[in-house]
C-alpha cells in the first residue's frame, strides 16, 4: 500500500530455539515529513494478523491512526504516536520464502510460541530504540492468532512491574476457557474442516484478484484490504512445495493455515496467562459485532472478572465479524485510538 501518511523500513529477524532459527519479517511505520527522535515520548505499536493473513494489512489501520494522531504530534504531547510495527508469522506473508528450506526439512515444526518469539526478539532487538518505560510506551496489538501470540509473549514477563508493555489489545481473539473450548460456532467448524481444502494456485494474478473478489470471505472486505492481500499474499510459482505448478500461490500453504486450528490448547494456554497480565497491565479487546467465529457467551468468558480477567475496556465495531481488520479497517483504528486515550467502555 502507498501512502501519504507513513515511510516504511523492512526488516528481517532471526527467531526460534538455535535448533530451529526461523526468519521473521517485520515493518516499520514512522509518520511521514516526521523526525524521529530518541528521547521522544509517546507510544510505540505492535500489531500482530491472524491466521492466513500478513502483516501490511494493518496498514489501513495504522493509516488512520497517523491521521488521528496529528494534532498530538503537533502539539507534541506525550500520549502521540512515535512510530508502528507489523510483523509476521514465521509462515506467512514475506516471512514464509525465506522459511522453505527448514519447513521442507521439518514441516509442522512452527507453532504460536514461535510467532510469540518474534515479537519478544523484536523487542529486544534494539530496533525500537532505547526505551524507557516511563517515556516510550510499547503497545501490543494481536489480531485473531496474533492476539494469542501477543499473550504469550506478554506472559513472558510475568513479574509485576517486569512487564515491558504498556498495554495489550486484543483484536477478536480466539481465547478459550476448559467450559468454551468446545462450543463453537457452525462458521468455525466449517473454516476449521475446510481451510486445508482450499483453492491455493491460479493461472496468474488477475485469475487469482477475479476469485477473491467474488469469494467469501474477500468479497466482504474494504478494497484497500483486498488490494493488499493481493499484492503481498501470493507469491510466484513454482515453489519448493509445488515445483510443477506454475502461476501464482497462496504465501501462507493451506497446511499452515491450517494448523492454527489444531492447537486449541495453547489457545487455553494463553487466556489462563491473561488474569495475570490484567493485573500488570491494562487489556483492552475489539471485537467484531457479528459473532460469526466466536459467539458472544465464548467471547464474555475471555473478559470474566470473576477470574481476575478486568478488561480495560471493550468495543464491538458494527459492520464487522471476527476479520475486522479487513472489512472496518478505519472503524477499528478510530476504536484503537481512543483505547490509547484513555477513552472506552464495555458494551
Amino acid at each position: 500500500m502507498s501512502s501519504e501518511a507513513f515511510t516504511i523500513t523492512q526488516f528481517v529477524l532471526d527467531t526460534g530455539p538455535e535448533h530451529a532459527i526461523m526468519k521473521a519479517t517485520a515493518k516499520r511505520y514512522i509518520p511521514k515529513n516526521v523526525a524521529r527522535y530518541v528521547n521522544d515520548s509517546g507510544y510505540i505499536l505492535m500489531f500482530t494478523h491472524g491466521t492466513g493473513f500478513l502483516k501490511e494489512l494493518w496498514e489501513p489501520i495504522i493509516e488512520r491512526l497517523f491521521m488521528n494522531d496529528q494534532p498530538n504530534r503537533e502539539a507534541n504531547r506525550s500520549s502521540k504516536i512515535l512510530e508502528c510495527w507489523a510483523i509476521d508469522c514465521q509462515t506467512h506473508g514475506a516471512a514464509a520464502p525465506l522459511n522453505d528450506e527448514i519447513l521442507l526439512r521439518r514441516p509442522g515444526i512452527l507453532d504460536i510460541h514461535f510467532y510469540a518469539d518474534a515479537i519478544i526478539k523484536l523487542y529486544e532487538s534494539g530496533l525500537l530504540g532505547v526505551i524507557d518505560n516511563e517515556v516510550q510506551k510499547v503497545a501490543l496489538i494481536g489480531h485473531s492468532a496474533g492476539a494469542i501470540a501477543s499473550v504469550l509473549a506478554a506472559a513472558t514477563f510475568g513479574t509485576p512491574g517486569d512487564n515491558p508493555f504498556s498495554m495489550l489489545i486484543l483484536v477478536d481473539p480466539p481465547l478459550f476457557t476448559s467450559e468454551t473450548k468446545n462450543k463453537m460456532t457452525p462458521m468455525y467448524r466449517i473454516v476449521e474442516k475446510t481451510n486445508r481444502k482450499r483453492i491455493s494456485t491460479w493461472k496468474s494474478k488477475d485469475d487469482a484478484r477475479e476469485f477473491f473478489k467474488s469469494a467469501p470471505p474477500y468479497s466482504g472486505w474494504d478494497p484497500r484490504s483486498l488490494s493488499i492481500f493481493l499484492e503481498h499474499g501470493l507469491r510466484p510459482l513454482p515453489t519448493p512445495f509445488l515445483p510443477d505448478k506454475t502461476g501464482v500461490t497462496l504465501m501462507c500453504k493451506p497446511s499452515d493455515e491450517g494448523a492454527g486450528f489444531d492447537n486449541i490448547h495453547h489457545s487455553v494456554e494463553a487466556l489462563n496467562h491473561l488474569g495475570n497480565i490484567c493485573a500488570t497491565i491494562p487489556v483492552h479487546f475489539a471485537f467484531g459485532a457479528r459473532n460469526d467465529m466466536f459467539s458472544r457467551e465464548v467471547q464474555d468468558a475471555m473478559y470474566d472478572s470473576s477470574a481476575g480477567r478486568n478488561a480495560a475496556s471493550v468495543v464491538r465495531i458494527k459492520g464487522a465479524g471476527h476479520l475486522v481488520v479487513q472489512e472496518q479497517p478505519e472503524k477499528l483504528a478510530d476504536a484503537l485510538y481512543k483505547m490509547f486515550n484513555n477513552v472506552g467502555a464495555k458494551l
